[in-house]
């Protein structure tokens, strides 16, 4: 009889790979021949999202190339991954196959949470083009605003 990871887990609290709880369930007793996993042209039963904590799994499942019923095409997952990479959300994203179940495993960019500015004595809000902001830093500041002002040390010896 064969089982999907996916339908397992749904029974059973298991995190760990289908390999390990093959094996945990030999040990136990249960005959598991083997793992069969998706190559090309096999159908696509179902997915599973990990790795998410902020997007849902849901929105992960839209930039799939390929849905539940189709054939498993390897140029489908790489525009998959493509697809994730370009939404800017996701800093690495792996899609692997587990039998007839596409596991897809993602890692989220982080979020800035605060941005702080210290050491500024003076934050001017200039609303405008940049040649006329360039033209009232002159004013503000002289004629010499657009030179660039670096540090000069003196040699030592």
């Amino acid at each position: 009889m064969k089982v999907l990871l996916s339908w397992l887990r749904d029974f059973v609290d298991v995190p760990a790979a289908a390999e390990e709880i093959a094996a945990t369930m030999s040990v136990r007793g249960f005959a598991v021949e083997g793992l069969e996993r998706l190559g090309d042209g096999d159908t696509v039963i179902d997915f599973e999202v990990t790795g998410n904590r902020r997007v849902e799994p849901e929105t992960v499942r839209s930039y799939l190339q390929f849905s539940t019923g189709e054939a498993y095409n390897a140029g489908k997952v790489d525009a998959s991954i493509k697809a994730l990479f370009a939404t800017g959300l996701f800093a690495d994203v792996a899609i692997d196959n587990k039998g007839p179940t596409v596991v897809v495993t993602v890692r989220e960019n982080p979020v800035i949470n605060q941005v702080a500015f210290e050491g500024n004595s003076e934050v001017v809000y200039f609303q405008g083009n940049y040649a006329d902001y360039a033209e009232d830093l002159k004013r503000r500041k002289g004629q010499d605003a657009d030179q660039p002002h670096r540090i000069r040390y003196k040699k030592i010896g």
